[in-house]
């Protein structure tokens, strides 16, 4: 039986024709942002990607070693809808009026 031609693309790797159902997308650096490749393509790529380690990649050790203590900032509530956000405190009534970053109200608002 023979593929329509009007349901198939072409695979951008190795430039088969593959139906819309065999279709998978991966980030490219085209001006679309993503190639259109056939599942063996795909497997192929995976294969040759885990043999090697992804570049800047931290331990996890690392990452919350980095995290940064409150700096100052206070935390807040609104009992409105339910969001938790923190603000530096030095920045209030100066440049910023408090109120809720999710729903813009600041009737319910208070310190935790």
């Amino acid at each position: 039986m023979e593929q329509d031609i009007r349901r198939t693309k072409t695979c951008e790797r190795c430039k088969a024709n593959i139906g819309f159902d065999q279709v998978k997308y991966l980030p490219s650096k085209s001006p679309n942002g993503l190639m259109v490749v056939c599942a063996k393509c795909v497997e192929e790529i995976k294969n040759a990607n885990s043999g090697n380690p992804v570049k800047n990649a931290k331990p996890a050790a690392a990452k919350a070693e980095t995290k940064k203590p409150s700096d100052g900032k206070t935390e807040f509530f609104c009992g409105r809808c339910n969001y938790k956000f923190k603000v530096d405190e030095a920045r209030l009534g100066y440049t910023l009026n408090l109120k809720c970053p999710y729903c813009g109200k600041y009737d319910r608002v208070s310190k935790r």
